[in-house]
């Protein structure tokens, strides 16, 4: 398998543990870079997956890649952003 390959089941791997374990959706989905590792063209089809699966919860990204952050921005979903610089 490739790295992005296995980047992007480690992330469905978690997410399905999330909807069966919480499934009245009442604690808010913290993803620390959930994109990392992975090509540009299936991060451009995994943000909105991830976003259509948690569409009626509260989910906080931690985003180290600028381009994810933009990517984010442009789908109109984001309520509330807080920049950090370190």
């Amino acid at each position: 398998l490739e790295a992005q390959e296995v980047q992007m089941a480690l992330l469905a791997h978690s997410l399905g543990f999330i909807k069966a374990h919480d499934r009245e959706g009442r604690c808010p989905v913290f993803l620390d870079d959930p994109f990392h590792g992975m090509g540009e063209e299936l991060k451009s089809r995994a943000l909105p997956a991830v976003l259509n699966l948690f569409k009626d919860r509260q989910v906080v990204f931690l985003l180290s890649d600028p381009k994810e952050t933009e990517a984010l921005r442009a789908t109109g979903t984001a309520e509330k952003e807080l920049e950090i610089w370190g």
